[in-house]
């Protein structure tokens, strides 16, 4: 055809003078014929979707649906029944009318969403979530969905979707990928189900193949099966295959990003084709990890963003970690910036950490060591190491700066992180110098007595000091009582034996007899000569138990008595201890079981520990018992049975702590108040006797002394074997239905070295015992605060120490904090702020105001605080330099106590920031809204202790107070890591027909702390001391004049008021809510006013450190507690 005109070929050549030829023949082999292709058979599409095969029902339904969609329209309009269902649209004329206004609607959304979207990827952060445009556009697309499936239009969606996808598979088929592109239907990631939000309408092909930064929610898509989906995918990366190959990196970048939703995988292909800054930008707002997020902004030159992010989310480490593995050169420049950056936040110590590795910035390390070293404290002595790894020449400054800074040790911490610093190092001259030195100060502190850690420690200080005059005279070492030459005979014969309750189908008890010289460990029988080798008995009693290999809480508990034990006992070398060293030594084993007990439930918080027990050794001729919880101990002597230990029951408890017993508490005086892992401070007895030739111990659990009486025990022990003794006592237990647990284990004692008894008395000595009394003597004679909740038990704080009112400063300190080195930092409101000494020696007198203190976790920094009005002047204070300058003015509603160095979390009203504390501006790097509507502030923040976490971990928990206008508060938990809202929780406030003291707070440990005003029985006015988490908590104490703001960590809560009398601070222990510490400072009489004091209600009267209580008062008082025994440590008195 030619112009729609047909053609005859034949006159297209002329042939008239060709010459035909009738005979032919093949040059080579004759051609195969050729053979009819056969297609291969159309797949069964029911067979694709996994339908069952059709059946003849199905072809007459079929059938029937062709004729009638074949058939013409009735001539008359639709009706539709009031009871036929939904309303159906099928027999309109036009039945994509509706679908195409929706259509339209939803384009004209699409358009302003992505015109919004644009906007809002042009500010500074490209982390915003989708905006109100992205929202409306993905609400209508539901609606409309729905509104489709419920008019019965889906079927004609579901023709046009199929069209759709045909004719794209059609671009594919013909190479025509801008088609494709204009036409791609996202994959959504790995799911082929298609949400309402995200299905298409319609199809408006694209005019640009632009990558939208922005996350957003705007393509739609259509449902497809799950192979059609995979091939989709397979196509779409082939497509980004061939584009890349071709040089079109743009339109490859836009398939992964767009088409597949493969966000990590295109930024890495930009990077790889020098898209630094597109690749950035699509990691950031589509919310990658941080880590990639950093690297792509460094990549991309943008160092100060790089950092900004890095900061905010912590993510320094893994950013570094990979830059170094794909470029080695700018890994190291973006640590050396991650260093800069502790630095700036006072963390020398850990930048000296980061830069270790590379040898260029040992200069820069040296620098960053002397501050560090400054600073003192763990990390000080930590740095003192390196400064002598990279210095030895400075050994003898070194030498003398270690014993100022050994002075202000006053748990070993230091000296155990010295160790371990010194042993991770190739020792040089200077550091076996200052090896030998650790070794002596440690040996000195021990005073003679070593457990297996510092056995262990000791050997590897001097492996390293490498002196072998130093190994003899460790050697020598005495222990703090002198060997005897004639260690006493002292033989034993013992026997175990246990069993399960009645109730129970496997016993969660202990008992055992060990060898402290590790020769007969935890053994059921023991005959033999203990005088040298040291002997343990034992018998516990626990509810539940540990995860995993650590078996239950009774065999946890025992288990790390013995090795406490036996390592004491190893390190005597023979030497026999005094009864008060030996007694120490069980006690403080005790105390370490317990805190390990501890730290094993604070891993696996869903699991029930506790356990009593009861611990017996034998020292020369004394028999040392330690008691904790429900255990007994007895011994017969002669024909008569001594009962040694009392269980600690909340009767004994009330007994000893001087209560009337006229009137009995049936349900609760036999309730246990001591036990292994029930609190931080564990209460115990420790008692003795001299053993006399013939004695029999008897230590069984409750589940015997429970059913059997003193004589029925007395019988059995008088029989001729313990074995017999201990097989007819278990007998009787489980004749006797016992329900709980039983655990015996009997012993006999004789020898050379016992005297005859002659008499059955038997003489017992209290060596120590922490239930029901204070540890040391009570100062001062004004009874406790503290009451039950009940209202009709009133208890003694375990300790109490009560300042006269005579005993007094000459200035008021409004806040105090304790730094590394021993040195504190005094807040004096008008007066200025004070560097003092360890001692108390004035080092520098600031003379700007300062009401509040914000310490930086590695003391090196400081933030000073000074209200005026609703204006807040703040300072920062370079604490290594000693250097003050004045900041800025902001409004501050409240503010959290300490700060990283570089991150400070404040509010006002409703919005909570974290402020850059590097920045000379008041800048913020991350901000959040507590209240949708701004009705209500954030009144308290605080953030979580970071106890045994590595110098740069950033991993803290911040906690925050939120106070609706209603006066309902909410608790919030964020992640400081990343600024993600771990939880949040609506603190339920009891209805009280008295008035709340308006001193709600959280705390460091999360728990929300408050006062509430209240009536006692005898209508007498109280205060009720409250703790909320998850639930309240209550103790109630007398009334006096203010209550003021409490404070609290993860381990104690403090809850200070204030009288005429005087300032008073009472301490819980967190969890058990069991009063542990009292601090009484009576105010002297001519200045006792307390009406000055009621508006300060917010200020702070203590601070707390992990286990050490700073407090202090308006008349220059200051007090350190160690709160884990009760005892002062420092005091100071600022004229």
């Amino acid at each position: 055809m030619l112009d729609g005109e047909p053609v005859d070929v034949a006159t297209w050549i002329d042939v008239s003078s060709f010459l035909p030829v009738t005979e032919v023949s093949a040059l080579g082999d004759d051609v195969a014929p050729s053979v009819e292709r056969t297609l291969p058979a159309s797949k069964d599409v029911r067979s694709v979707f996994g339908a069952p095969p059709k059946t003849g029902e199905a072809d007459g339904l079929l059938a029937a649906l062709s004729t009638m969609a074949t058939a013409p329209a009735p001539a008359k309009s639709m009706t539709v029944s009031s009871t036929s269902g939904p309303r159906s649209w099928s027999g309109l004329p036009v039945p994509g009318l509706v679908a195409r206004l929706l259509s339209v609607l939803a384009a004209v959304l699409d358009g302003w969403a992505r015109s919004t979207s644009k906007r809002a990827t042009s500010s500074l952060s490209l982390t915003h979530g989708p905006t109100l445009g992205h929202l409306l556009s993905s609400w209508f697309r539901r609606v409309a969905a729905r509104l489709l499936v419920w008019g019965r239009i889906g079927p004609w969606l579901g023709r046009k979707h199929a069209a759709y996808v045909s004719e794209l598979f059609d671009a594919f088929e013909r190479g025509d990928f801008d088609e494709v592109l204009r036409r791609g239907i996202p994959t959504h990631g790995d799911e082929a189900a298609v949400s309402e939000s995200e299905m298409a309408l319609s199809f408006a092909e694209r005019q640009s193949f632009e990558i939208r930064i922005a996350k957003t929610t705007l393509d739609a898509s259509v449902a497809l099966g799950p192979r059609l989906f995979g091939l989709l995918k397979e196509k779409y990366r082939a497509l980004a295959t061939v584009l890349a190959n071709r040089g079109e990196i743009d339109k490859a970048a836009f398939v992964l990003a767009e088409l597949l939703q493969a966000t990590e995988e295109a930024v890495a292909f930009l990077q790889k084709h020098r898209r630094y800054v597109l690749a950035a930008q699509l990691a950031e707002a589509r919310e990658l990890p941080p880590g990639i997020v950093v690297r792509a902004w460094f990549l991309a030159g943008d160092k100060q963003r790089a950092i900004s992010i890095a900061r905010r989310t912590g993510s320094f480490a893994e950013a570094v970690h990979l830059l170094e593995r794909s470029d080695a050169a700018a890994g190291r420049a973006l640590r050396m910036l991650w260093a800069e950056v502790l630095a700036d936040q006072g963390a020398f110590a850990a930048a000296v950490d980061v830069v270790w590795s590379i040898d260029e910035a040992r200069s820069l390390a040296k620098v960053w060591l002397e501050h560090a070293v400054a600073a003192g404290g763990i990390t000080g002595m930590r740095a003192l190491v390196k400064k002598l790894v990279l210095s030895p020449e400075t050994f003898s400054v070194a030498h003398e700066t270690f014993r100022r800074m050994a002075l202000n040790d006053d748990d070993d911490a230091g000296l155990v992180a010295m160790a371990r610093e010194l042993a991770a190092h190739v020792p040089n001259e200077a550091t076996r110098l200052l090896a030998k030195v650790v070794v002596r100060e440690s040996l000195s502190r021990a005073n003679g007595v070593r457990d297996k850690d510092h056995e262990r420690r000791i050997q590897k200080l001097l492996e390293i000091a490498a002196d072998d005059a130093l190994r003899v005279d460790v050697k020598k070492t005495p222990t703090r009582s002198a060997a005897r030459e004639d260690c006493p005979h002292v033989g034993v014969r013992a026997v175990v034996s246990s069993a399960p309750g009645a109730a129970k189908q496997a016993a969660e008890n202990a008992a055992f007899v060990s060898l402290l010289d590790g020769s007969a460990p935890w053994r059921a029988t023991l005959a033999g000569d203990v005088s040298e080798r040291g002997v343990l008995f034992a018998v516990l009693d626990g509810v539940g138990g540990l995860a995993g290999t650590e078996g239950s809480a009774a065999t946890f508990v025992a288990r790390h008595v013995w090795e406490r034990l036996r390592g004491a006992h190893l390190a005597l070398q023979g030497a026999i201890p005094s009864r008060d060293h030996a007694s120490a030594t069980l006690g403080e084993a005790c105390r370490f079981a317990n805190r390990e007990l501890l730290r094993a439930k604070q891993r696996q918080p869903q699991l029930t520990a506790l356990t009593s027990g009861t611990f017996a050794t034998v020292v020369g001729t004394a028999l040392i018992v330690a008691h904790v919880g429900s255990a007994r101990a007895y011994v017969l002597r002669g024909r008569k049975l001594t009962q040694i230990v009392t269980e600690h029951s909340l009767k004994e408890y009330r007994r000893r702590c001087g209560e009337s017993l006229d009137v009995t508490l049936e349900q609760h005086d036999n309730v246990l108040v001591s036990s292994f892992g029930g609190g931080v401070r564990l209460s115990y007895d420790l008692v003795s006797f001299e053993l006399r030739r013939g004695d029999v111990i008897f230590l069984c659990s409750e589940g015997l002394w429970r059913v059997l009486d003193e004589e029925r025990m007395r019988h059995s022990l008088v029989l001729a074997t313990c074995e017999l003794a201990c097989a007819d006592l278990l007998a009787k237990a489980q004749a006797s239905s016992a329900v709980d647990d039983v655990a015996i284990v009997v012993a006999s004692f004789d020898g050379e070295g016992l005297e005859p008894a002659l008499s059955d008395d038997v003489e017992l000595t209290a060596q120590l015992t922490t239930f029901g009394h204070a540890e040391g003597p009570v100062e001062g004679e004004s009874p406790s605060m503290w009451h039950e909740s009940t209202g009709s038990l009133s208890m003694k704080a375990p300790t109490i120490h009560h300042r006269a009112r005579t005993d007094v400063g000459a200035v008021s300190i409004l806040d105090a904090v304790e730094l590394p080195g021993g040195g504190w930092l005094l807040a004096l409101g008008e007066m200025g702020l004070r560097l003092l000494s360890p001692d108390g020696t004035l080092l520098v007198q600031f003379k700007e105001p300062a009401h509040r203190i914000v310490l930086s976790d590695h003391g090196t920094r400081a933030i000073v605080v000074t209200r005026r009005g609703e204006t807040t002047q703040l300072a920062r204070l370079d604490l290594v330099t000693r250097r003050l300058r004045s900041w800025c003015d902001a409004r501050i509603d409240a503010h959290a106590t300490d700060f990283d160095g570089g991150i400070w979390y404040v509010s006002y009203r409703d919005t909570l920031f974290a402020i850059d504390a590097l920045d000379d501006e008041w800048t913020h790097l991350w901000s959040v809204s507590a209240m949708a509507d701004g009705r209500g502030r954030v009144s308290s923040i605080e953030r979580t202790s970071r106890e045994g976490k590595p110098e740069h971990d950033s991993s803290v928990v911040l906690a925050v107070l939120v106070v609706s206008d209603d006066g309902v508060p909410v608790r919030w938990t964020f992640e400081t890591k990343r600024h993600v809202l771990r939880s949040r929780a609506d603190v339920t406030l009891e209805p009280s027909p008295h008035p709340r003291a308006e001193t709600l707070v959280v705390s460091a440990g999360g728990a929300v702390l408050d006062f509430q005003h209240a009536v006692a029985s005898d209508d007498a006015p109280v205060l009720v001391a409250r703790c909320w988490n998850e639930g309240w908590q209550t103790r109630i104490i007398p009334e006096v004049a203010s209550p003021l703001a409490p404070i609290g960590n993860h381990a104690w809560h403090v809850f200070p008021s204030r009288s005429e009398h005087g300032l008073v601070l009472c301490v819980v222990e967190a969890g058990t809510w069991r009063p542990m510490c009292e601090i009484r400072l009576d105010a002297p009489p001519d200045r006792a006013n307390s009406g000055r004091l009621l508006s300060l209600q917010r200020r702070l009267y203590a601070r707390l450190r992990g286990h050490r209580l700073v407090a202090f008062d308006d008349y220059g008082r200051l007090v350190v507690v160690t709160l884990d025994t009760g005892r002062v440590l420092r005091e100071l008195r600022v004229v």
